[in-house]
């Protein structure tokens, strides 16, 4: 299942947002290459900032890889998040205990949207 790989990478030290991408890409059998997964780590922490949360920025990024209607889903993606996590910022969501929660609701929403297209 997305979210156990994610989660397992995500403990094996994986920045919240690559670890959703190699996660989806493990999943759904897609080569996820290095540098795209290297690309992910200026992500973190909200873009170092407790900007926009990493993992939904890695999730943007799968949506782009594995989803057909990318400008639907991501919308959808977006609004499913802020509604479940009330809010779409690192600086909100983070807790003390990192961001497993958040990876968790990403990768639900997530391969909800990928498998609804993968079976079109």
């Amino acid at each position: 299942m997305l979210k156990e790989r994610a989660l397992r990478h995500y403990e094996d030290d994986c920045g919240c947002a690559a670890c959703i991408l190699l996660a989806c890409g493990e999943e759904y059998g897609k080569d996820i290459s290095s540098d795209c997964l290297k690309s992910c780590e200026s992500f973190c922490g909200g873009l170092g900032v407790g900007s926009l949360c990493g993992a939904l920025l890695g999730s943007l990024m799968a949506i782009g890889i594995f989803c057909e209607d990318i400008s639907t889903d991501k919308l959808i993606f977006m609004d499913k998040f802020n509604s479940r996590l009330g809010s779409m910022l690192c600086s909100k969501l983070r807790t003390s205990d990192g961001c497993g929660h958040i990876i968790e609701i990403s990768c639900d929403i997530l391969s909800e949207l990928i498998d609804k297209d993968r079976k079109k």
